[in-house]
């Protein structure tokens, strides 16, 4: 990989210097990956510190803040944006320890105000995860109303609101908080319905997705799938080809992923779909 890397692209070396300098990191050989690491692109750099956040040991929790104190205080976006996510990885691999879990949490909170909202969202719901991996639905659900905080402080265009708020729909049911999720659930539903001439038809589908998938972990799969169904007739609404076939796929790929089988009306309004594509789709 090293040898193929000195003649690629300077933006695919990086990427491939940073893939093998995680993999050396994962390996426990951190001089190595240091090295490789060295003057690669800033959207690349910090990748090695994450890996190394994954094998860190119980001891070196504060060590591994300090080493990203000058990528968190440095202002740029890419070296912010890597060293956060790091400190992610930290909060889940100190999340038993109550104390340094809280600290992170701090850490993150303070050094994010460069980040643009939907990158602060991200952290948040990644923190959610990690309580919720670990069965703490309190702070789980502590983290998921901050996030609605700060997604009700914005207006978003339908096309990125709907997502970004079925899956906060999505991690307050799996938090405990079920029956206010099933509702905003619905009233997301509600407002795709009344809106849906707001999204140019190429993103409708790929904006109900995440909804899908919120009522799929409700164990709404009956809604679940009526929300595919949904989407299939939302991806032939251009008249193109490549997008069509593109929706059409991606909703095929999701119900797949998470386990909704189509029943005999959509099988075929899938074949109909695909019958209707123009080579070489």
């Amino acid at each position: 990989a090293e040898r193929l890397s000195e003649v690629a692209e300077d933006w695919r070396k990086d990427r491939v210097h940073t893939k093998i300098a995680k993999t050396r990191a994962w390996l426990g050989e951190m001089e190595e990956a240091r090295d490789l690491e060295e003057g690669v692109a800033e959207s690349e750099f910090g990748k090695v510190a994450l890996a190394e956040a994954m094998k860190g040991d119980q001891s070196s929790m504060e060590e591994q803040i300090s080493a990203l104190e000058p990528e968190l205080e440095s202002g740029n976006f890419d070296l912010v944006k890597n060293a956060l996510s790091v400190c992610i990885e930290i909060y889940t691999r100190f999340y038993e320890d109550p104390m340094k879990r809280s600290a992170v949490e701090a850490k993150i909170k303070s050094t994010w105000s460069p980040m643009p909202i939907f990158i602060r969202i991200e952290l948040l719901t990644g923190m959610v995860e990690s309580a919720l991996e670990h069965s703490d639905q309190e702070t789980a659900l502590r983290l998921v109303n901050e996030t609605q905080v700060l997604v009700d402080e914005h207006q978003w265009p339908l096309e990125h609101g709907l997502p970004i708020k079925a899956k906060v729909v999505e991690l307050r049911f799996r938090a405990g908080d079920e029956t206010t999720a099933r509702r905003e659930a619905d009233e997301l539903l509600r407002q795709f319905e009344e809106h849906k001439e707001e999204i140019v038809n190429i993103y409708r589908a790929e904006a109900l997705h995440p909804l899908a998938r919120a009522y799929q972990a409700m164990g709404e799969t009956g809604v679940a799938l009526n929300v595919y169904k949904r989407a299939v007739e939302e991806g032939v609404e251009n008249p193109n080809s490549r997008p069509r076939a593109e929706d059409l796929s991606a909703t095929c790929c999701e119900m797949a992923r998470w386990s909704i089988e189509p029943d005999q009306e959509l099988w075929d309004r899938i074949e109909e779909i695909e019958q209707g594509l123009d080579a070489p789709w």
